[in-house]
């Protein structure tokens, strides 16, 4: 990966954790200066902001510029593993997302709500190809384990319990 790309992606970490951390939605940090699409693109690190939108963003979150812009700033100790689980995701490596997660190291309230929620999807992601390879065991362990992710959940919808009673349907027995 290029320097460049690196950078940003790592500026739009801190973004996107800062954000988060003073409890503001894109929208609502965008206010009318830039739109949402844009803070998307630059919180992952698609996009590089300029001086001027960097400046009227850090002015939002409370924090100077060079907060932003220094390197090695570490904001959660689970930042690292939050990152390569979200790529391993992305990239449809659902084990190694699993993995990943593995080294999770609770409490941190900056990442809980995500990772409960990308355990749950890749729990249910691992359970379909469980079913699909014949591991109709593990894949009820599996969903077992979603339902009870899913009991404390704060972003579990009605669709994920769909999903998960859809796939469980599929188990024969």
């Amino acid at each position: 990966m290029k320097a460049e790309r690196r950078a940003a992606m790592e500026l739009g970490e801190k973004l996107r954790l800062a954000r988060l951390k003073a409890g503001l939605s894109q929208r609502a940090l965008c206010g009318d200066e830039i739109t949402r699409n844009m803070l998307s693109r630059i919180e992952h690190g698609a996009a590089r902001p300029s001086m001027k939108t960097l400046a009227y963003l850090a002015a939002r979150l409370g924090k100077p510029v060079s907060y932003f812009l220094e390197e090695d700033t570490v904001c959660s100790p689970n930042q690292a593993v939050m990152t390569a689980a979200r790529r391993l995701f992305d990239g449809k490596d659902y084990a190694g997302a699993m993995q990943a997660l593995a080294q999770y190291r609770a409490p941190d309230e900056i990442y809980s709500r995500e990772r409960q929620l990308l355990e749950i999807l890749v729990r249910l992601h691992l359970a379909e190809e469980a079913i699909s390879d014949g591991r109709e065991p593990y894949a009820l362990e599996l969903l077992e384990a979603v339902a009870a992710l899913g009991r404390d959940a704060v972003y579990y919808s009605e669709d994920l319990e769909q999903r998960r009673l859809l796939l469980l349907a599929r188990i024969p027995g």
